[in-house]
Order: C-alpha cells, then structure tokens, then sequence
C-alpha cells in the first residue's frame, strides 16, 4: 500500500493516539539497578568518573534496595569489591564475601525484589585477570571451576538470576551443570558483558580516552579526533608480590601523573596494532567484528604491548552523526578531502567512504 492510500502520519497526529499504537514503552519495571558492594559498615564511597554513583557497603546497599523496590524497579544486579585480593580470587566464591552478605541481607529485608549477581574474578584477583595464571597465560579451563563455584556460592545465599561478564569459553555449560546438580535448576543463568569497567569497581583509576580515525589512520593522514586525559589518582602496585600479598591503589602526586600518559604517537602504534586485529578477526568471522582490546606500557623501558583481545563488549563511540561531524571538522583542518556517498545517513567510521588528498 502506497501514499496517498497509505498514511501513517495519521497515527501520530496526536499523544493519543501515539499512546494506543506504539510498540515500545519503557518504565521503571523495565530496568535492572546496578549496586557496587564494598566491605564495612555504613560506607558509600563515590566513584568519581561517575557522579551520584557510589560503592555502598552492605547496610547501605539494603537502604538503597528499598528506595529501588519504592521506585517501582524490579531488581538490582550486585557487583562485588573484596577486601583482599589474591591469585585465585577467592573472595569471589566464599561464603562470607561481600556479594554472598549482600544477596542473604536483601532477600530477608527487601523481599520481592529481584537479585541479580555478576560472576567473574577480574575484581577479586591480585593481578586483575578474570581467570587463573598460570606460566604468564591465563588457564581457561581451571578458572570454569573457580567461576562455577562463584556461581552456586551466590545461588546458595539467595539470588534469581546469575550473570556472568568473564570471557572463558565453557563457562556457560559448567555453571548450569553445578547449578543443576546442587538443585538450582530454577535460578535463572543469563550471560552478558557490561560496560561499567574496573574504574567504577576499583575507584578513582580513570582511563584516558582517544577516539582514532581508522580510515584517516590507513590512509597516512593525521587519525586523532578526539581526545581525553583521564584524572591518574591513583595506581595500582605490587605490594610484597613474593610474600603472596598481591595489589592496592596508592594515591599518585598532582606532578607525577604526567608520567603515566602515552604520547599521539603510541596511541597510533595501538590503533594500528588494534586495526590489524580487528582486520583478521572479521575476515576470520565473515562480517565486520569489533574488538575489545586491553593494552600496557612497560614502565621502564617503555615498551607498549597488546595482553588481550576479545569481540567488543563496550560501545564507547558517540553516537555516530556526532562523530561524523568531528571527523569533517578535522579533516578540513588538515586538509584532507572526504569523499561523499550518495543516499546515505551517518554510517559508522569502519563505513565510512573512502579519503584521498586535496
């Protein structure tokens, strides 16, 4: 059916009758809060790259619960910051971790609310990983244990749904099987990544931020449109490494933190490095696979290295017309002359049409 038979404005001449024939309605029973719990007693400790959000210790995380539960949202996914960390996360699994106290305190003081729990051990080891090391790699296979323990020690104290944002392959079907076997067939198992970082559970370790034009970067032509320098307040480090005593935060002097910047020139060696694995993963898949890549700096000798890769699991573009217009802005500045598509709207960068030089 064609115009002028077909008239869809009709529909949307007035709030009535949006009302009556939209698809989507979003409201507070569609949303699922996000608590941060940190040990002690009466603590809320803010997250300073995000404002209003704060860890809360347990007490404080059941106060919050019931403000939720009043607002009308149906549930709250748990994220657990230990009081110590270790090789082996073992915080993560215990029965008296911060998670394990906040899902038993919420079920019997805020009851009908939905308990949701992370799973993973990133948080809860000394060297951040969210699996075992072991000879500098991270041992798949021994970490679906530690995870499946995770899992059923949260199931035990009480939560609805397990959610786990790890990386290990396997850990789907070892987490349902323990589920299973320890008479949880019922607790709800989703999986999912999110894009709340360590800089909300560690604290104050804010990232820098670069936005590259990947085009613009093949092509020769100056790629960075974008950039933001992160607050540096604190660092982690070893700490009696040998002794087993793993890692903390140490607060980094106003005149030092300089220090731990990387230059325009680095951050185009990770881009390129990035691109290149970017490249083999989506030949290897068949269709364009962004990828989620973690990088570090030897702090002596300088040198940058890649230590993971895996498919995307944070979009932290703009929102892509924004992003387009930055890109042109820069562009002109240099001097580099973008091709027009025709028919088309705001594409994502990796689409965009192709640059030569004026």
């Amino acid at each position: 059916m064609k115009f002028p038979i077909y008239r869809p404005r009709r529909l949307r001449r007035n709030a009535m009758l949006r009302d009556l024939v939209r698809e989507t309605a979003l409201s507070p029973k569609d949303f699922i809060y996000p608590l941060f719990v940190c040990p002690g007693k009466d603590r809320a400790d803010p997250v300073s790259s995000m404002p209003g959000v704060a860890q809360l210790s347990v007490d404080r995380v059941v106060k919050e619960c019931r403000e939720v539960q009043a607002l009308g949202i149906p549930g709250v996914i748990l994220f657990g910051i230990p009081e110590h960390k270790d090789p082996l996360g073992s915080e993560a699994y215990s029965e008296s971790g911060v998670v394990q106290k906040a899902v038993r305190e919420i079920k019997e003081k805020v009851p009908g609310l939905l308990v949701v729990t992370d799973v993973c051990l990133c948080e809860y080891t000394d060297h951040g990983h969210c699996g075992v090391v072991k000879g500098g790699e991270v041992d798949n296979d021994s970490t679906l244990d530690l995870l499946a323990k995770e899992a059923l020690s949260h199931a035990l104290s009480g939560a609805d749904i397990i959610a786990p944002s790890d990386m290990m392959d396997g850990r789907v079907g070892a987490i349902r099987k323990i589920l299973d076997e320890s008479g949880f067939k019922d607790v709800a198992y989703i999986t999912g990544s999110y894009g709340l970082g360590e800089n909300v559970v560690g604290g104050t370790i804010n990232p820098d931020e670069w936005y590259v034009h990947k085009p613009a970067l093949k092509a020769g032509h100056k790629p960075i449109i974008y950039s933001h320098l992160g607050e540096k307040q604190q660092r982690m480090v070893y700490t009696d490494a040998a002794r087993g005593k793993g890692t903390e935060n140490i607060p980094v002097p106003a005149e030092e933190r300089e220090k731990f910047c990387i230059n325009d020139e680095e951050v185009l060696q990770l881009a390129d490095w990035a691109s290149i694995i970017e490249e083999h993963y989506s030949q290897e898949a068949g269709y364009y696979k962004p990828m989620d890549m973690e990088w570090a700096k030897d702090g002596e000798s300088g040198d940058m290295f890649i230590v993971q890769a895996r498919p995307e699991t944070v979009h932290s573009r703009r929102e892509a017309g924004v992003i387009r217009r930055q890109v042109l802005e820069t562009l002109q500045k240099y001097d580099v002359l973008v091709l027009p598509t025709s028919g088309k709207g705001a594409q994502p960068l990796e689409d965009d049409p192709p640059i030569t030089s004026k």
